[in-house]
């Protein structure tokens, strides 16, 4: 509201999280099998938010690196079940997170689908709707299986953690050109 009366924003447009089949088209992926986020979480055992190979390239997106490791070399005291692994051979640059954009647009010109933060979905995980949908994980990440374009993570909403946060979807809006404001 406030945007649309500074002219900022046309009218009728509205700003909202992804969807969770929005997520996984933006990443790249195929179809997924299943009706629910939680159903999906997973399957695709080979897609990446870049690509298909393992170790991530340089410059892939900010996860947990040799950065990373300088400055947690050791487990968390306060929760050392965590071991603070790392991807050894791989640096973004960056301990923690990252600043929004930097790193290189995939093919649909979008930034950061992979690392820095968990970015909530609307979606509820399942038919239970007690947890809503994350997804492109986050920088003290260092697993092959969880950095994989159909994992999703789940948190009731209201949780607060270091490694969330969101992106915004510009919707019902289309500038001239384009099919749709998605």
């Amino acid at each position: 509201a406030k945007e649309q009366a500074e002219g900022k924003l046309p009218s009728g447009a509205s700003y909202r999280l992804p969807s969770d089949e929005e997520w996984s088209w933006a990443t790249g992926l195929p179809a997924e099998a299943g009706a629910t986020p939680e159903q999906k979480h997973g399957k695709n055992s080979v897609d990446f938010p870049w690509g298909q190979v393992w170790p991530p390239p340089a410059q892939a997106g900010n996860y947990a690196d040799e950065t990373f490791h300088a400055q947690f070399p050791k487990p968390d005291p306060a929760n050392p079940r965590f071991a603070n692994p790392w991807i050894a051979g791989y640096t973004d640059g960056f301990a923690t997170t990252s600043p929004v954009g930097g790193f290189p647009a995939n093919a649909h010109g979008l930034h950061d689908l992979g690392g820095n933060v968990w970015q909530w979905c609307e979606d509820w995980w399942n038919a239970q709707q007690q947890d809503r949908v994350l997804r492109g994980n986050s920088f003290p990440e260092s697993n092959r299986d969880r950095m994989l374009s159909s994992v999703r993570h789940h948190t009731p909403p209201g949780v607060r953690y270091n490694n969330h946060g969101f992106r915004c979807v510009l919707a019902g809006f289309a500038p001239s050109g384009t099919p749709d404001g998605t």
